[in-house]
Formats: structure tokens, sequence, C-alpha cells
């Protein structure tokens, strides 16, 4: 018998096993790009190809990682996960959710297994922890095949048949229509993965609509999260008129929208189902929660995204202070795959999804000279498991878009430095720092005009690029990515003085410290009050908080204070005409607040003004933020305007002068889109600098 066919006998032998036991079995790969493409061969061709999911970023005729997510709600009974040269953690995470009981999943290394990947330090943390696992078997080339490990604890718990596929999700379901008919406020399902929460939305749905006439609308990330609920009703409702996203029985229907559609329309509805609340943004779950009068929500505790936990901890304290009466109900028995199944508990711990908060007993006479810093290096980390998963857990705590990539960043991105403040052993604080900038003239340059976009270095490219400095990205930069404190030791000063700790560590390596983060006026106070400044505004509202990014520095050392001083008076110098525009609508404190620091410009077109109309007229530049100084130089151009032909003379005019929004000049012009707007006013710029005599260089 040749290895092939050994291989093959063998595989044959694990999932005859993973079937009869209705659980996963994880197959790990370790050998050069031939074997495993013909090993992968072998192992496909028993299948449907359907049933297949096959997840790479160099594999013809793959799923590509960046894409994995669109096949949640699917299910496949064998997945392919190439990490030989790239390890995506966000997808393997998502897609490994989508095999059901019986299938198997292989995950493909190189033939070195821990070296030849991006992220080393978390592959062979893989490693470890699948030594000796029940249901994880590592193969090498040329290499004995494993011994398939046939003991069975318990016996297979097989999925009920019927309606309900488990006790918890009758309950569940009974609990929410409850709920629906007294119109006692909104209901939140949470579970693990693959405990049938969109299964039982279907459910819920197929029993509305049967029972009398209603409209009910169903929202996800995407239509392919919601498809298991669609399915349910089919099954219920085998008279009903389907169609994609649609299904119409008698007068009822049920219709799926789209987020950002459904935000914008907000059709009448009796009730609304927010599918995979965790993935989509708070601000949109807020505002749809406050129209609609009946909102059943389903959310992934230990998700794909690692943020389940997070966002559950932040919605229930909204839900609190909104609503005087919600409730909440948990599906635990899963129904994917038997209740036997060791692969969750295994991937849960691969990528932390699991991590738990330490519970402290700590004196209110605790002061911070007891706590202990210490910088903690991926080495030290990785042959810590209890001090990772304590670190992992309170990012996770404190920052819901938490993610399994950002586990493989902790442990592979050499650019980043991790504090850690303990009380004994128990960890209290955390505080993960990024080093940046320090790039050269020529790079800083094309970043200022929007040719180069190099990865990483996201502080140094934002006051680059939007600030408008364009040595900006030249400077030595210490972005502070997340800072954390145990929620027990929260609001007595541990923050600040974690903060000032870390910050004289820093001190001897960058010019300038720096934040950005999703502004609320709580978070600005506390920057504010630890010295920082407030340099930038993002003009767009992040997708997940619906509130503007800030972007706070603080220098150490006489170059960084040259940089921020001259950044924080850009700032508050154009404030006045943004404030009047894109800033208009930003919560009532902070627009407060912002008006304390917006400068009356003396109204001169200063050679820096002309620097900015320049590199709007000829570079990526956005308009936003040359806002200001295209309207001092328009102004001041009247006798030059009647040169310029009738479409550059409207659109410079609607939208410098009258500040028109680009959709109203796409419409009024009939144009084909925002970018053909943009197009002609930078054309029209450029045009207006020529006639008046100003060079078509930018610095």
């Amino acid at each position: 018998m040749t290895n092939t066919q050994a291989f093959e006998t063998w595989v044959q032998k694990l999932h005859q096993l993973a079937q009869a036991r209705y659980t996963r079995q994880v197959v790990v790969l370790c050998g050069n790009v031939a074997w495993i493409n013909q090993t992968i061969d072998s192992v496909r061709a028993a299948y449907d190809p359907a049933e297949v999911l096959y997840v790479s970023s160099t594999a013809d005729a793959a799923v590509s990682p960046k894409r994995a997510q669109v096949h949640l709600g699917q299910e496949f009974s064998l997945l392919l996960f190439d990490a030989q040269q790239e390890f995506d953690a966000n997808a393997l995470g998502a897609v490994a959710g989508t095999v059901c009981g019986g299938g198997l999943i292989f995950i493909l290394l190189g033939e070195n297994a821990v070296p030849a990947c991006s992220s080393p330090r978390v592959i062979q943390r893989l490693l470890q922890i699948s030594a000796g696992h029940n249901s994880v078997y590592v193969v090498h080339e040329n290499a004995a095949l494993a011994k398939i490990k046939t003991h069975v604890s318990h016996e297979p718990l097989m999925p009920r048949t019927g309606i309900y596929r488990t006790s918890d999700q009758q309950q569940a379901v009974e609990k929410i229509l409850q709920v629906l008919e007294e119109h006692s406020g909104p209901m939140v399902l949470v579970s693990d993965r693959g405990r049938g929460k969109s299964s039982s939305l279907g459910i819920i749905a197929a029993s509305l609509i049967k029972a009398r006439s209603r409209k009910i609308l169903i929202t996800a990330p995407r239509l392919s999260v919601s498809e298991p609920a669609f399915e349910r009703v089919i099954q219920l409702c085998p008279d009903c008129e389907q169609s994609r996203g649609q299904i119409r029985l008698n007068q009822s229907m049920l219709q799926f929208m789209a987020p950002d559609r459904l935000l914008q329309e907000l059709p009448a509805a009796d009730v609304l189902m927010i599918d995979e609340a965790a993935a989509m943004p708070l601000f949109m779950t807020q505002a749809l929660l406050q129209h609609y009068p009946a909102v059943v929500l389903s959310t992934t505790v230990h998700g794909y995204e690692g943020t389940g936990r997070g966002f559950v901890m932040k919605f229930r304290q909204y839900l609190q202070q909104h609503f005087s009466s919600w409730q909440e109900d948990t599906l635990t028995t899963p129904v994917r795959w038997s209740a036997n199944d060791e692969v969750e508990p295994w991937l849960n711990r691969v990528l932390c999804l699991d991590a738990e908060l330490q519970q402290l007993s700590c004196p209110d006479t605790l002061s911070y000279a007891e706590l202990q810093l210490q910088q903690v290096t991926p080495d030290e980390l990785l042959a810590n498991e209890p001090l990772l998963t304590s670190v992992f857990a309170l990012l996770v705590h404190a920052h819901y878009r938490t993610r399994p990539s950002d586990l493989a960043q902790l442990l592979d991105d050499s650019s980043l430095r991790l504090y850690v403040l303990s009380l004994q052993q128990a960890v209290v604080g955390v505080v993960l720092v990024a080093q940046e900038g320090e790039l050269d003239p020529e790079l800083s340059a094309a970043i200022y005009r929007g040719d180069r976009r190099p990865p990483g270095h996201i502080l140094a490219q934002t006051l680059t690029f939007h600030a408008g400095m364009e040595k900006a990205a030249c400077y030595q930069y210490a972005r502070i990515m997340r800072i954390a404190i145990h929620p027990e030791l929260q609001s007595r000063g541990y923050g600040s003085g974690l903060l000032q700790q870390v910050m004289q560590r820093e001190s001897a390596r960058v010019d300038l410290v720096g934040v950005s983060f999703s502004a609320d006026k709580r978070l600005l106070d506390f920057w504010l009050n630890n010295g920082f400044e407030l340099v930038r505004l993002g003009f767009t509202r992040d997708h997940v908080t619906g509130r503007h990014s800030a972007v706070l520095l603080k220098p150490t050392s006489a170059s960084g204070e040259s940089v921020c001083t001259e950044l924080v008076d850009k700032f508050r110098r154009y404030l006045p005409a943004w404030l009047e525009g894109v800033f208009a609508d930003v919560d009532t404190d902070l627009h407060e607040y912002l008006g304390t620091l917006a400068q009356q410009d003396s109204g001169d077109v200063t050679a820096s003004d002309l620097q900015e109309v320049r590199s709007f007229a000829f570079t990526h530049r956005g308009y936003e933020a040359c806002l200001w100084p295209l309207q001092k130089w328009f102004s001041r151009c009247q006798q030059y305007r009647s040169q310029l032909d009738a479409k550059e003379q409207q659109i410079l005019q609607a939208k410098i002068e009258q500040r028109q929004s680009w959709c109203e000049i796409v419409q009024h012009m009939q144009l084909i889109g925002v970018s053909e707007a943009e197009r002609l006013l930078r054309e029209a710029t450029a045009h207006l600098l020529a006639l008046c005599g100003v060079s078509d260089g930018v610095n």
C-alpha cells in the first residue's frame, strides 16, 4: 500500500469515527507544498465539492481568508484551511464553526511548520495546545501516522428531530414568543457558535406569520448569516412564496434588509430581528432599537471576531439605561455537533476566545505604589499561558472589537510593546504600544500626496495625509493601541498612574506619544487630563461606534513639541469651518468642547494655505482636510472666476461657496457619481490656480 493509500485509509477511519460520535476531528498537515497539495487532493476526492470549503490566500479556486466570513450560516463536511504563508486567525475562527458534526478540519502548515508562516508564535502555540489532544492529529510528511483515538467517554448526543433541535432551543423560542405577545421590551438571545440562534429566529418567524398577518424584518451583516432562519421558515411553512431574502404567506411577510438600507429607510414592521448583532455597528443597533417597538436580537458570545462578550457587556449596559423592561436567554446545547465535541474548546483556547477575567480581592486602601509594572516580551507570553489569557481577557473586556488577529499581533508583531500592571500574580492593567514613524522624507511626502500607504504606522500616516503635515511620518511615535484597567479597580486613578508610568518609559524612545479612539467626551477628558492635545477629528463616523475618531498627542522631545504645536494650531484654526459642516451633528457635549477650542483665523491666505489648496488640486488629499484654505482662497479669486467654463464655475460655487453635499452636486449637475464630482472639483481648482498665477508644484 502506498503512503497515499495508507493516508486515505487513515482519513476514512477518522471520518467514520467523527460520524459515529457526531463530532469534528482536526488534522494538522506539516510538509512541503507538493506533498500537501497531493494529500488534500486525495482527501477532497471523497467529498461532493459542495461539501468542501477551501480557504487559502494563494491557491486557485479557494476562498480568500478575508472573504471567509461570507460563508457564515452555511454548513460543510470538510474544511481545508491553508496557513502555509499566512495564518488568519479571524478566518479560522469564522469557518471552523461551519463544519458540522461528522466533519473534518484540515489545517495546512509549511514544511517546517512554524518558521514558514507569518505568525510563528501563534502556530507554535497551536501545535503546543494540539499535542496529545483527543480530536487533533498532527501529521508530518514522511512520518508515521498517529493512532486514531477510538475511546469514547460518553455516548454521542445526536440532534433531536422535529421543530426543535434541542430542549433549550424550545424553551428560548417559547419565551421569546411570549415576550413578543406581551410587548415587554427587547429580547436578546446569546450563545456560542452552532447553538441554533438563526434557526431559532426562523422558528419564531414561522410561528408569528402563521398565527396572523404580520410583517417581520430581519437584518444581519450579510444575507448568508440569516439563511438558516429562512430555511427553517420554508420548512415550517411549505405553502409560502419565496424569493431571495423574502418569504410571503397569505398577508404575512418575512423580509431581509441590509443594516445600512434598513436604517436609511426605516420601513414599518411588526417585529424586527437582528441576527449576529455583535458583528453590526453598535450605533446602528441602538438606532434600530429606538425606532422599532418589538425587537429580537441574537449574538455570539465566543464569536469568530472574539468580540461577543465585550459586545454583550456593553450592550447590556445600554439596555439597562434605555429600556425599563428587556430580557435575555441563552442557548447552551450545540446543534451542529455533539455536546462531546472537543474541537470547540480546543479552538477557543487556541484563539483565546474563552479567556475570562480574573476575580480580584483588592482592599479599598490599595495604592498604586503597591502594583508592579513590567514590560512583557512575546516569548514570555508564549511561555506563560495564564499570563497570556489574563492579558487577552482584559483586552477583550476593555474593547469589544478585540479579535483573534489581535492575539496573533500580540505574539508576532515586533513593533509592539506590552506593559502589564500586576498585583502579585493577578493582571490588573495592560498597555499595548506600537512603535511608528521614522520613515524617510521621500516616503513621508508620498504618503502626504496619497501615493503610498505602507502597512502599519497608522498614527504617523494619519498626521501626514489627513492632518496635512508633509514630514510628520519622519518623526518617532509611540501609539497607545490599548489601555485597560481591571473593572474592579476602575475610577480610582490607576489608569492615569499606569499611563504616566508607561509615558516615562516611552519618552526616551520617541518624539511623541499618541492615541486614536472613537471620541466621546468621557474618553477625551481622560486623555486631556493626562496632558494630551487634540490634533485631529476624523471626518466620517466609525462604522461600529457611530463616533468620529480622535487623535491626541503628547510630545516627549523638542522636535515633538514643535510638531504638536503646529498641528494643534492648525486644527483649532480650521475648527470653525468644520463645526458648521462635517462636525455640526456631533454629540452636544463634544460640540460644546470643540467650540471652546475653535480659533478665529485672520482670513489671510498664507503660503501654508496655498500649499493646502495645491495639495487638494494635484494630489489625493481630501476636500474636508483642505476645506478652510479652499474657502479663504476661493473668496479672493473673484476676478478670475469668469475665465472658467460653466461647469467649473458651477462646481466650485456649489461645493466651496454654497457648501452643498456631494450627493446634491451629483444630482444637480447630473454626474455619474461622487468620484466624478471630486475629479471635476480638483480640475477646476487647478485651473483657477493657474489663472491666479500659482504654480502647480506641491512641496
